[in-house]
């Protein structure tokens, strides 16, 4: 389990409220599916994605990675208690769908590059060891 202190807690709220999740989760699902194709397995029903152009201009791609840098936001509300935030979604992810944990591995550092490139207000003021431990929970949790 991941400790964070009070002041760790509060950078957290307040950089997230910051983060363009509709944008961000877009961009970092796509480079996913674009950087790593093998993931392109789990999105079978998401049409096109053929090639990069296609992936990036797949609305069902710019839904998905939203609701997935949402659950993030989640975690957030919950930084106390993370893993019963994600017990379904991991039961999901690991239990039905499968997926190999280290794909998780790989979102987080897409989404983080995507937060750093965007120059997100705050993320740069955001403790490294906080989001590092922060993709430790989840990773735990899946």
């Amino acid at each position: 389990m991941v400790h964070w202190s009070a002041e760790e807690k509060q950078l957290i709220t307040s950089v997230w409220g910051k983060v363009n999740v509709e944008e961000c989760g877009a961009e970092a699902l796509a480079r996913l599916l674009i950087v790593y194709p093998w993931t392109q397995r789990f999105f079978d029903n998401f049409g096109n994605l053929s090639s990069p152009t296609a992936i990036i201009g797949n609305p069902k791609v710019r839904a998905h990675g939203k609701k997935v840098l949402s659950s993030f936001g989640e975690a957030v509300k919950n930084l106390d208690n993370i893993k019963n935030t994600y017990a379904k979604l991991s039961e999901l992810h690991c239990e039905k769908l499968h997926v190999d944990p280290e794909n998780f591995r790989c979102w987080g550092n897409l989404s983080s590059r995507c937060f750093r490139c965007r120059r997100e207000r705050g993320w740069f003021g955001w403790n490294s060891a906080s989001l590092r431990g922060r993709g430790k929970a989840v990773h735990l949790v899946t």
